[in-house]
């Protein structure tokens, strides 16, 4: 290539990436799931991480304002049991949940009114004029909500979506109503079809004006609840499609069907594995290898965390807030990150359900954790232009591009949060 022709191809080049950023910054951009990325203290949680001083968080201010983002929705994202299933129960566990719903109440007067709480889609709107980022409080399951009040406590702390998976009641609950879950011989926390106590729950939620998502559901689960939802839009906040990457996690092509159905949004994450039709007998040895090693070594140290933690909390403070910073200097030795994911598989998923359901249904729900992904592109909320970048390099219109990027969200927010 001559000097020319360079010049020429750089100016094209340019000229494509100034126009993305400008629709980037155009768009009310919307990251539609995330954990909150506090650190557990001996009686409580802080927001240290969020505030910058963690060099580990993927979502701290700073990376959410270079990124564009205008709203974040934020779910607690820290765990609250011990590996032999033994865990936080009633109304302990009710507190665990709150008081990481409290500290991030903190955020308004600790940022100076740059993150703020939005509970209506009005509130989202004056933020972001504003100048500040949205945060859209989302809880992570139904659980120990038999009790309707519990359900009003986080609705009145600004509980705007819940997902109904998590179905983690005791198998016999107090009206003997008989809670399963997951599949044969295999312990997994999805709700299958909802008890009497979901079913109220998710009266409640329609009531009061909360999202539903489904993410987490097993498929028996996704219909029962869409059938009790009467044509209201929903969400899947976060994941992957099931026909690009079979897990019991992502849905398949006619679940999503009804998700676009419903006018709801399918919102594609960071963490989606192989992509099964192109990867399955091409996997890299190498990084296979990585992989089983880093589980041997998370399960061996699991195990030790288990064994010298004091109770419960301290237990939940080794495993997610020392952890990160063990888990980052066991990859190092292992000369290189894991990649779980890549920007182009994003990509992929979501040009999928565009192609195959219209493009109002796609949504990014990347699911950022306590610390960075390693994705390729979008390892930290600061790298969100890439995406808008390589959503109309992959040929979606402006347009659909802003819809993708939080657009079509932002309509389930305007028909549900009133």
């Amino acid at each position: 290539m001559d000097a020319q022709a360079y010049r020429e191809l750089a100016a094209r080049e340019h000229e494509r990436e100034q126009a993305a950023r400008k629709l980037h910054w155009q768009t009310t951009v919307v990251l539609g799931y995330n954990n909150i990325p506090l650190d557990v203290t001996a009686d409580g949680f802080d927001v240290s991480p969020i505030l910058g001083r963690s060099c580990l968080c993927a979502t701290n201010l700073e990376r959410l304002i270079l990124g564009g983002v205008k709203v974040i929705v934020w779910s607690p994202g820290i765990g609250f049991w011990k590996p032999s299933g033994e865990g936080l129960g009633g109304r302990a566990k009710v507190r665990f949940i709150q008081q990481q719903y409290e500290e991030v109440h903190r955020l308004p007067k600790l940022t100076g009114g740059q993150l703020q709480i939005a509970r209506n889609a009005q509130d989202i709107r004056r933020i972001n004029a504003e100048g500040g980022v949205a945060i859209l409080l989302h809880l992570s399951g139904v659980s120990h909500l038999n009790d309707m009040a519990i359900l009003r406590e986080y609705y009145d702390l600004g509980v705007r979506m819940i997902h109904c998976g998590f179905q983690d009641w005791p198998e016999t609950g107090p009206y003997d109503d008989v809670v399963k879950y997951g599949q044969p011989g295999k312990v997994v926390y999805h709700g299958t079809k909802l008890n009497a106590h979901g079913i109220r729950t998710i009266e409640e939620m329609k009531k009061l004006g909360i999202i539903v998502d489904v993410a987490h559901l097993l498929p028996e689960g996704f219909d029962d609840v869409v059938s009790r939802l009467e044509g209201l839009p929903f969400v899947y906040s976060h994941g992957g499609v099931g026909s690009l990457f079979v897990n019991e996690r992502n849905f398949d092509d006619t679940r999503i069907r009804r998700v676009a159905e419903h006018r709801g949004v399918y919102g594609i994450g960071v963490c989606l594995g192989p992509d099964v039709r192109d990867e399955a007998k091409t996997g890299d040895p190498e990084n296979e290898a990585k992989l089983r090693l880093i589980s041997e070594r998370r399960a061996e140290k699991e195990k030790q965390i288990a064994a010298q933690a004091r109770d419960i909390r301290d237990y939940v403070r080794q495993r997610y807030t020392v952890w990160d910073s063990w888990e980052e200097r066991e990859l190092g030795r292992l000369k290189g990150y894991v990649v779980k994911s890549s920007m182009s598989k994003t990509v992929a998923h979501m040009k999928y359900l565009r192609e195959h359901f219209g493009p109002e249904v796609v949504g990014y729900g990347p699911d950022y954790e306590c610390s960075y992904q390693h994705v390729l592109g979008l390892e930290e909320a600061d790298k969100t232009p890439n995406l808008t970048r390589a959503l109309l390099d992959a040929g979606f219109t402006p347009q659909e591009t802003q819809g993708a990027m939080g657009h079509n969200f932002m309509r389930v927010f305007e028909t549900i949060l009133k």
